[in-house]
């Protein structure tokens, strides 16, 4: 597998933090090796309690959620829960004087239903919810509330299984989450946002909902497509070919958006972002250790596709307006978070704003994670670390994936998965950078419309 090439950088380096000593890395390496075994051995065990018991089936489906109900809404602007942790010793996500942000972010939470026990989660799941709440809202929702109001729905999330070997049900699944999260992003549009600025951000199953709500509910739209900032779909493989080119051009010749060819769909409003202050574009990346890199022989996980399939191999939907595709071996959309731009190659860590992970006041273990019922684990979060400046160099391979050196800080070894996979670190392991990034690509976006209405 190819590996990003060194690449130089045009500001001086500062001085570097403080390297961990002989005996810190020894205790690291061997808990990357310990880590190794225990998913080698685990695996076969994890992927049985994953399982559902029986197959995808509609009376099983769980009530659909009322988006005109705060209940609904893992995050409001008037509850906003965990979004508004800062890191700690920052002064928090409030500038002095600004009472209102001037965008909104609408933010997809990734998988957290972990059991076997049904193929969709129901809303009112207490333990998802106290997941989705307590882990990844301040671990990943926060990164925006500096900037923005944050709108995050419950949804009847897909079962983990579905990701890894569930077909056809584990399809089905994604389906019905799927059509949760374009009914609440249809609710947000119609009675939440008004006319506003607005991002969108994802990570893991979240981001394979939202690559296609942009393409189905924003890309045909042009007063949509103007008004989003940017959308941050990180954690979850956005293939390369839906972009013409790789690239974005202007919508076609006869006002449409996305175009069909040979079944694929083709973003032409929306963009790879082009650099930190371009607007109208798609931030995403996948990060793996070096040494690492994609596990395609063993991925069954699969990228939705607007239109008839190609080929038999490929699974319709079952609405038949797309298709299912294997993501394997796909060339994806990357962009370094330490200079928010497409090109390959190594960036120093000079260049690394900072890293942050979630202070949790009770942990729980992972085997009761994947254990049945619905009820509280008693996880609760009470805070978000320091940044950790200057912490990995981090370089894009020439398929799109994105490498880092080894973080020395043992909170992002943790929950380190095979093939040196840091998914569940995308969003903490950048996250000062993905937060000064947010607000100055708002600022842009905000002097650039102003200048159009000046003009106008």
């Amino acid at each position: 597998m190819n590996r990003p090439e060194n690449r130089r950088t045009d500001s001086p380096a500062p001085p570097r933090p403080r390297r961990p000593g002989i005996l810190r890395r020894l205790l690291l390496a061997w808990q990357r090796l310990l880590s190794g075994l225990a998913w080698l051995l685990l695996t076969p065990l994890l992927l049985w309690r994953l399982r559902p018991r029986r197959e995808f089936a509609q009376r099983d489906v769980p009530e659909p959620p009322d988006y005109s109900r705060p209940e609904s809404w893992a995050v409001l602007p008037e509850a906003p829960g965990n979004s508004q942790m800062a890191p700690l010793g920052s002064a928090g996500h409030r500038t002095e004087g600004i009472d209102e942000p001037v965008a909104d972010c609408f933010y997809i939470h990734p998988t957290m239903h972990l059991r076997g026990t049904s193929w969709n989660a129901a809303v009112g799941d207490e333990r998802i919810g106290e997941l989705v709440d307590q882990l990844v809202v301040p671990g990943q929702a926060s990164a925006f509330a500096r900037s923005c109001r944050i709108y995050a729905p419950r949804y009847r999330q897909a079962t983990l299984y579905s990701f890894v070997g569930g077909r056809p049900s584990g399809r089905r699944a994604l389906e019905l989450a799927y059509s949760d999260v374009r009914a609440a992003f249809e609710q947000f549009l119609e009675q939440r946002n008004q006319g506003r600025p607005y991002f969108v951000a994802s990570h893991s199953q979240g981001s394979c909902h939202a690559i296609r709500l942009l393409e189905e509910c924003i890309e045909p739209y042009p007063e949509r497509c103007s008004r989003l900032v940017a959308a941050y779909v990180i954690g979850y493989t956005f293939p390369r070919d839906k972009f013409a080119d790789g690239q974005a051009g202007a919508p076609n010749a006869d006002g449409h958006g996305a175009s069909r060819s040979h079944g694929e769909a083709v973003f032409e409003r929306l963009h790879p972002c082009r650099g930190p202050l371009d607007n109208g574009c798609v931030v995403a990346w996948d990060t793996f250790g070096r040494g690492g890199g994609p596990l395609h022989r063993s991925d069954r996980a699969e990228v939705w596709y607007s239109g008839a399939p190609r080929s038999p191999a490929h699974a319709e939907c079952s609405d038949g307006s797309g298709h299912w595709r294997r993501r394997a071996h796909m060339a994806v959309l990357g962009i370094n978070p330490l200079t928010f731009e497409t090109a390959t190659g190594w960036v120093g860590r000079e260049n690394h704003r900072g890293a942050v992970h979630l202070l949790l006041a009770a942990r729980v273990s992972p085997t009761a994670l994947f254990s049945a019922g619905r009820g509280a684990l008693g996880v609760r979060a009470r805070g978000l670390s320091r940044v950790h400046p200057m912490h990995v160099d981090a370089g894009l391979a020439e398929d799109g994936y994105l490498y880092i050196s080894e973080p020395w800080v043992a909170a992002f070894q943790q929950a380190v998965m095979p093939g040196r996979s840091f998914h569940n670190h995308d969003y903490g392991l950048f996250y000062a950078d993905l937060e000064e990034n947010v607000a100055a690509r708002l600022a842009a976006f905000v002097a650039q419309r102003a200048g159009r209405l000046a003009s106008a």
